[in-house]
């Protein structure tokens, strides 16, 4: 039996959102006792029950989203390209954490029609128990690695608050709606730190030296570690730019009539640039710069087993708090290389003069092929390419998803997507 948004029963009512204005303590306290939610006006979110698709890349023996994290389109996207630049990360320094881990070609989108009660909850972070994905999956606040969540160093301290990218955390003592309620967070991987205006979002990690009011710049001097050229300030602030990470000894950089830059591994002094120059310098910041780069949005959402509606049953039954559109089909599973390949290449043709200098420009486990591909998104003032919007990443994902009569990926029969 299905049940239209009409036909809810009168327990789905809607609750107003949560006062943020008042102390966590108190905010808390009114989601606990039922009285708020933390739905978002800024994120179309009404707190009324609605229908969405919800997306998850998964191991093809993980089936369906209960007590799993999905995204909307652009929220599973950045989740992609933030593997993506992991893959960049790995193969400049293969013991960094997580480099490890199993980068499977054999993985499956699936994509989820469901109906949520718009009662929006904290977001909950759903991992297998011991990070093997053969295990169940538990979602817990603020931790990765069920089940030693209480072996984290503070984590049984933790009080009520915010979690930056998350949202609101609410450890509550009495809550008979938290293991129920849906949650929902902006996608934390598309933050990738701010530049200064005329800046390319490669030098995130350099905050910009201040200039003395009136002047043509502040000048470093220091240990010089690199001497860069190029033709114009972006293009010499990129090389810069690529040159320092965390592998790096540079501390600082000073570039002179935006044409020719030294790198620092310290600096000794620092003076106002002469009559008629320039100079534009930064120093190391060692901020964190997320993974993707362009402002792509989207969100992720928490759905626990717990909150499923039975079979059959509307929104609200029991408190249940959202349910499959379809349970008989509650998913739909696509070859995670199908839809890679459609956002690849439209990264590869909107980054060409990049790839084509490449030994090998279509092989993407080379680290120039991953270097482009980062340039290309963020923006590469070297090859004179400007960086890609949310659309022209987002689209060609989401038309992967539609029937192959309208040129999207060959959906998988149930027992292709298991094994």
């Amino acid at each position: 039996m299905a049940f239209s948004l009409a036909t809810h029963p009168s327990w789905v009512a809607t609750q107003p959102a949560c006062d943020m204005t008042q102390t966590p303590d108190q905010y808390c306290e009114a989601f606990c006792t039922g009285r708020c939610n933390f739905h978002n006006k800024s994120f179309g979110e009404t707190g009324t029950a609605t229908n969405m698709t919800l997306y998850r890349l998964t191991p093809r023996n993980v089936e369906g989203i209960a007590n799993h994290n999905t995204g909307d389109v652009p929220g599973d996207v950045g989740f992609v390209l933030a593997n993506r630049q992991k893959v960049l990360e790995c193969l400049q320094n293969e013991t960094q954490r997580g480099c490890f881990l199993d980068n499977s070609t054999d993985n499956v989108y699936g994509a989820f029609d469901v109906e949520v009660d718009g009662q929006i909850g904290p977001y909950f972070q759903c991992n297998p128990l011991y990070q093997n994905a053969s295990n169940p999956f538990q979602c817990w606040q603020k931790c990765e690695t069920p089940p030693d969540c209480h072996n984290q160093s503070g984590y049984d301290s933790w009080t009520n608050g915010t979690d930056g990218w998350a949202g609101p955390t609410c450890f509550c003592e009495k809550c008979e709606r938290c293991n129920k309620t849906v949650g929902r967070a902006p996608n934390p991987y598309t933050y990738h730190g701010s530049v200064p205006k005329g800046w390319p979002r490669q030098c995130y990690s350099f905050d910009e030296a201040p200039p003395p009011p009136n002047s043509g710049g502040t000048c470093l001097k220091g240990k010089v570690w690199k001497t860069v050229t190029g033709q114009n300030l972006p293009s010499v602030l990129e090389e810069i730019c690529d040159l320092c990470d965390y592998r790096s000894p540079c501390e600082a950089f000073t570039v002179i009539n935006s044409t020719s830059a030294k790198v620092f591994t310290k600096v000794s002094s620092n003076h106002t640039a002469p009559p008629g120059t320039t100079c534009v310098s930064g120093t190391w910041g060692d901020h964190w710069g997320g993974s993707v780069g362009i402002p792509i949005g989207g969100l992720w959402y928490s759905t626990p087993a717990a909150g499923l509606c039975p079979q059959g049953a509307a929104l609200g039954t029991n408190g249940c708090t959202w349910r499959y559109r379809n349970a008989n089909k509650p998913g739909r599973y696509v070859n995670s290389g199908c839809v890679d390949e459609r956002v690849d290449a439209a990264v590869e043709a909107h980054g060409r003069p990049c790839f084509s200098g490449c030994a090998q420009p279509s092989n993407k486990t080379s680290l120039c092929y991953s270097t482009c591909y980062a340039a290309t998104l963020e923006g590469d003032p070297m090859h004179n390419i400007t960086a890609m919007d949310a659309r022209q990443v987002t689209e060609p994902w989401k038309d992967a998803f539609l029937p192959v009569a309208q040129g999207g990926c060959q959906e998988l029969q149930p027992q292709e997507a298991r094994h």
